[in-house]
């Protein structure tokens, strides 16, 4: 046996989601320059995810070798076309650095998948120790063990991960899920004491009611805090390289290159690869004092511009969302009443000071916090600041659902009537007995030519009750044999959700549930606390949202006042 090209170097696994799996041919500012590319001893080796090797002994060891196929997927590659097109930019950028840095083959190997959430990547052992989030409890870990499982036995170098958008709506359960998946794939690929790079979302503002207002502020907090808790673990901050419109933005070499300094540092170079890190507030009278480390020789403010619409060349969108050079952008801070303002702010050395005239005894600051923030706080070297926050005040209701329980008899409250699509025929009849009970039937439809890939149901509140401004609980009982997510909406009084038509309402997402693989009758329950009721979903006020064109069977929905704080 022969064996030629032959190359000794790093191996590194990028794993996540769409921004981190889709391929340069994919955008359209990047798919014209893997021509110019040619770099063979960069390989890339992409898994497929629907044809894996998975092992027959959970415990043995694989021979790389076995993933070898005659095609670029589950086959190593040279960077350049045609393969590099079907790879992630992110990635080969990373890669390039690196190659460029440590003079030494790369080996590139991507596995991940777009719009997943991080609990299928964990593997079953950590699942089981991990309590999954409340949107995806019949989550299972298919995806490491289809994709991750079958890799061991490479000798890793370390690992770059960059997903969260999927895990979004649900903030405050990503940091115990992420710290469980490092665990888990060190554990499991025999890679402790080797890096693990968390790529942190970038901005995203997407459609009206699209994601819920400071989720992805939340989920950004959770990754850094994970950064800083986990050892050898960390953070890439993209809080300049977002667009407002595209939840892939297209300036992927700069997260490639802040990945790279990462793995540099670890491989014993001196290079500046942290953020700007907070270390302490002070109040001195009506200004508040912040104190950085990592600042690489002090702090500037630095121009940022940021896309709104898509598919633009870099800075040429004329709406684009713009921090100029001169003046720091993306501060607010509040008093006792927790109520934030923006603040004007001043750089001196490692050092902010902030100030607003509606805030003269200041408690707290933030800086860049929000779904699409907007901040402009870089170090000497040229990394940004992450956003964050002084603050201890309790996170947002974001409205997750109480599912996988039981379904009671007869929840509390007043019983809300389902309206269906009428255009659609019910296959169980008007209605009938389903496991018992009375169930009524989100429509699906088998016509070819049908435009739309989810089926709705709506509820109007009486008239009695469609002026309720106080909290109210909705409560939903479904039957758990539904394919995939089912989401629910409502007239919002929130007019940050629909700000260019003041007074409108708003359809916005209350949250969402899965099937938890029972296939009995399931309740979920959801907080309004600024509905408005005036029947702008639709001519309704309650959606209820089947995702896929299949079956929703109901069995009812209810809606009752908020007793007290406890009360979800």
């Amino acid at each position: 046996l022969r064996v030629v090209d032959v190359l000794l170097g790093d191996v590194w696994l990028l794993g996540g989601q769409s921004n981190m799996q889709h391929p340069f041919r994919t955008y359209p500012l990047l798919k014209d320059q893997t021509a110019k590319i040619n770099h063979p001893e960069i390989r890339l080796l992409s898994i497929n995810p629907t044809q894996p090797k998975v092992p027959q002994n959970a415990n043995s060891t694989r021979n790389p070798s076995s993933l070898v196929e005659p095609s670029f997927k589950n086959a190593w590659q040279a960077a350049c076309p045609p393969y590099l097109d079907e790879f992630s930019p992110v990635g080969y950028y990373f890669g390039a650095a690196l190659k460029r840095e440590l003079k030494v083959p790369i080996g590139l190997v991507l596995s991940a998948v777009g719009g997943t959430q991080i609990e299928r990547w964990l593997p079953a052992a950590d699942m089981a120790k991990t309590k999954p989030s409340a949107l995806f409890a019949g989550t299972s870990s298919d995806l490491y063990e289809k994709m991750i499982a079958p890799l061991q036995g490479f000798a890793w170098r370390g690992v770059a991960w960059y997903q969260g958008e999927s895990n979004a709506n649900d903030p405050l359960s990503y940091g115990r899920l992420l710290e469980a998946l490092i665990t888990g794939w060190r554990r499991e690929l025999t890679m402790d004491g080797r890096p693990f790079i968390i790529v942190q979302i970038a901005p995203y503002l997407g459609s009206p009611g699209q994601i819920k207002p400071e989720s992805w502020a939340w989920l950004r907090e959770q990754q850094s805090q994970v950064a800083t808790k986990v050892k050898d673990a960390g953070l890439i901050v993209t809080l300049d390289l977002g667009e407002a419109d595209d939840i892939h933005p297209q300036n992927k070499e700069p997260v490639g290159e802040r990945m790279a300094q990462w793995a540099l540092k670890d491989a014993g170079r001196k290079v500046q690869a942290s953020s700007p890190h907070l270390l302490r507030q002070e109040i001195k009278g009506s200004q508040i004092c912040l104190t950085f480390s990592e600042t690489a020789g002090g702090l500037k403010a630095q121009r940022v511009a940021m896309n709104r619409k898509r598919n633009l060349p870099l800075g040429s969108d004329p709406e684009a969302a713009v921090a100029p050079a001169d003046q720091l952008v993306g501060f607010q801070i509040c008093g006792i009443d927790g109520v934030y303002h923006p603040a004007e702010g001043r750089i001196q050395g490692d050092q902010v000071f902030l100030k607003s005239s509606a805030v003269p005894k200041p408690t707290a600051a933030r800086y860049a916090w929000g779904n699409f923030p907007l901040g402009n706080l870089f170090g000497g070297s040229g990394l940004p600041a992450g956003p964050f926050r002084t603050d201890s005040f309790p996170p947002p209701d974001f409205g997750l659902p109480v599912d996988g329980l039981p379904a009671p008899e007869k929840p509390p409250g007043r019983e809300l009537t389902l309206q269906k699509e009428s255009a659609l025929e019910n296959p169980y009849g008007p209605k009938t007995m389903i496991a018992g009970r009375a169930a009524e039937t989100i429509l699906h439809t088998e016509k070819p030519d049908s435009k739309w890939t989810g089926r709705y149901g709506y509820a109007t509140l009486p008239g009695e009750l469609s002026a309720v401004r106080v909290p109210v609980i909705l409560s939903v009982i479904y039957h758990d044999d539904f394919p995939d997510l089912v989401k629910v909406r409502y007239d919002s009084s929130d007019e940050t959700v629909n700000p260019n038509t003041p007074n409108s309402g708003a359809f916005k997402e209350l949250g969402s549930f899965r099937k938890t693989g029972s296939g009995g009758w399931k309740l979920a329950e959801f907080r309004i606390n600024d509905g408005r009721f005036a029947r702008h979903c639709n001519g309704a006020d309650i959606r209820i949202e089947s995702t896929q064109d299949r079956n929703l069977i109901i069995n009812g929905l209810y809606l009752r006042r908020v007793q007290n704080t406890q009360n979800h």
